[in-house]
């Protein structure tokens, strides 16, 4: 393979997956959110509640990019914002019934996108894929 083209094709797979995913998302009736909302909705699903900075760190995004994931979120009522009563500025998020529900359906959707992604693939590919894919998000790293 010609390393000048690795970058097109990590480009093109993650697409690939953004969209398979996506359309797991819709078989598992979630139809108003992308993939980005199943990292808040998963996050949330392991510490009952968290603040945007934690949220942001968790799923490597900014604070605006969170922020705009929970607007929408919030809209739709998959989760809920509560405010700090020691400090005013801060928000933390915890997940709604209908988010709960939401974030099981995710996880299928992110199992079966898992399996899509694995196939063909032994245990210690699997194992050495991660690992080099690991190594390069280290390489961009701020």
């Amino acid at each position: 393979m010609n390393q000048e083209f690795s970058i097109h094709l990590l480009s093109r797979t993650r697409d690939r997956i953004q969209k398979f995913l996506s359309k797991e998302f819709e078989k598992e009736g979630i139809k108003d959110l992308a993939p980005a909302h199943g990292g808040v909705l998963y996050a949330l699903g392991i510490s009952a509640k968290m603040t945007m900075g934690e949220i942001a760190t968790v799923l490597d995004r900014t604070n605006s990019t969170v922020t705009v994931l929970l607007d929408k979120m919030e809209e739709l009522k998959y989760i809920k914002r509560i405010q700090s009563s020691e400090d005013e500025r801060v928000f933390t998020a915890i997940l709604t019934a209908k988010g709960k529900t939401a974030r099981e359906a995710v996880i299928r959707a992110s199992n079966t996108t898992n399996q899509k992604l694995f196939k063909g693939l032994d245990g210690n590919e699997r194992e050495t894929f991660v690992r080099l894919l690991e190594r390069i998000h280290f390489n961009f790293e701020k």
